[in-house]
Formats: structure tokens, C-alpha cells, sequence
């Protein structure tokens, strides 16, 4: 099958937009955030069969002080398809509301406050996020190495894996595994999973009051470590303080493991 491809780029003025959204993509989303003069947008179309690149389209308006961004594709039966991947370089003064893509990944590097990133068919990349951040996915991973805001993560078919967030609101999926760095939480915070272990990494600055229940696996917590102090464990729960326990985290797994690292 032939396959075409091409590389499109368009800047915008920054000094007209105050929030950019991708509302309906078709491919990968690399969003990063830089020092620049200029919002620079590359679309990389890539075709197949019998479509051809023409048939391959970025929408790019702005909507009041606000940039959407769209890509399309043809619909057809049997061979031949395409899509279009965005790479998106943004100067720190310009918000993201949502970066949504139908058929791909998402990237971020210095994703602003606020942003929803979301790719039902794939996975969500979170590096260095500069406030509140969450990422949403159906069949992918999500991976997050650094926010300073809190942190809401949702799959239904993939892991979780968190790094050096400032706070930890929610992460839950269905069939995956959960390891996180868990330095402070959000009140009634959660961490869940339907059929996966829990890892979960408390920070020295933590307090918290934790509830952790699991129907068929095990737990596994600190022995020496003056901060954590267990008030009752059960084969299935496990109540326990860290710190003076200012707000409450709550894990879960039906089918999995807990452990503890403190």
C-alpha cells in the first residue's frame, strides 16, 4: 500500500489568543511549552490507499480571544485511511484548556495550569506540568513526571505511573497497575484500581489519614518509619496516619496488591 506524507506549518500571533484548545484530533498531540514570540503549529499528514494528502485537513480559528485547533480525515470503507499528527510549541503566556485527540497519543512538556489532556484510543504524557493538570484515557497508560498543581489521572484499560507531582487529587483505572509518589493529597483523595497492584511512594512532608482496602491481595507498609502509624488492619483494610493527618487518601483494589513505601 502507498503511503504519502507531508509537513505543514503555521504560526499565529500570540498577542491574540489567551487559551488554546485541540478539540478534535485525528492523530498524535506533542504539545510543548517554550519561550517564544509566536504559536507555532506543524501538522504532519500522512495518507494511505486511496486517500490523498489533499483529503487531510487542519482547521485553525480563533474563536474571540480563543484558538481552536482540528484536524480531519475522510471516512472510508476498506483500504486506505490517514491521519494528521500536531506538534504544537506555545509561549507560557497563552492557557490550555483541552488537548483532545480521537486516534493517537498525547505528549506535554510545560503544560499550563488547568489543561485536559485526552486520548481515549491512546496514551497521555505529562512532563513538568506548570499548575493543575488531567489526563484522561480509555485504552492507553498515563505517565507523569512532574506537575506543580494537583493531578487528576483516569483510565480504564492501562497503568498509572506518577513521579514528582506537588498533589495527588485521583488516579484510578480498571485493569492496570498504579505506582505513585504521593507527596501530598487533595481532601478525600483517591487511588483505584479495579484489578491491578498500588504502589504507592509517601513523601516525608505528607499528613494524611489513609483507608486502604483490598478484597483478594495483600499489604505491605513501612516497619520503621515513626511517621506512619497503623490503627487497624484487617485481611482486607488497613486505617492508618501519616503525619498528623490533615487530609484523607483512600486506595482500592479489588483484585491486587498494596504496598506502602514511606
Amino acid at each position: 500500500m502507498e503511503r504519502e506524507q507531508t509537513r505543514d506549518t503555521r504560526t499565529v500571533d500570540p498577542s491574540r489568543v489567551a487559551a488554546l484548545s485541540v478539540t478534535e484530533a485525528t492523530g498524535d498531540i506533542a504539545f510543548i511549552g517554550e519561550p517564544r514570540d509566536d504559536i507555532k503549529i506543524v501538522s504532519q499528514k500522512h495518507a494511505t490507499g486511496g486517500v490523498s494528502l489533499n483529503e487531510l485537513d487542519t482547521s485553525v480559528q480563533i474563536v474571540e480571544n480563543r484558538l481552536e485547533i482540528t484536524t480531519d480525515e475522510p471516512q472510508l470503507l476498506g483500504l486506505g485511511g490517514g491521519r494528521v499528527a500536531l506538534e504544537l510549541r506555545v509561549p507560557p503566556s497563552v492557557a490550555v484548556h483541552r488537548l483532545h485527540t480521537n486516534h493517537g497519543d498525547v505528549t506535554s512538556v510545560r503544560v499550563t495550569d488547568g489543561a485536559t489532556l485526552e486520548a481515549p484510543e491512546g496514551d497521555v504524557s505529562v512532563n513538568r506540568a506548570r499548575g493543575e493538570v488531567a489526563a484522561r484515557s480509555t485504552k492507553g497508560d498515563i505517565t507523569v513526571d512532574g506537575t506543580e498543581g494537583g493531578l487528576s489521572a483516569t483510565t480504564l484499560e492501562g497503568t498509572i505511573q506518577v513521579r514528582d507531582p506537588m498533589r495527588v487529587a485521583a488516579l484510578e483505572t480498571q485493569t492496570g497497575d498504579i505506582t505513585a509518589d504521593v507527596p501530598a493529597v487533595a481532601d478525600d483523595a483517591l487511588v483505584e484500581s479495579s484489578a491491578g497492584d498500588l504502589l504507592l511512594r509517601f513523601s516525608e512532608e505528607l499528613s494524611a489519614t489513609l483507608s486502604a482496602h483490598t478484597s483478594t491481595g495483600e499489604f505491605s507498609v513501612p516497619k520503621q518509619a515513626p511517621q506512619f502509624r497503623v490503627h487497624r488492619r484487617t485481611e482486607t483494610q488497613l486505617h492508618a496516619t501519616v503525619e498528623r493527618g490533615t487530609s484523607r487518601l483512600t486506595a482500592r483494589t479489588d483484585d491486587g496488591d498494596i504496598t506502602i513505601r514511606a
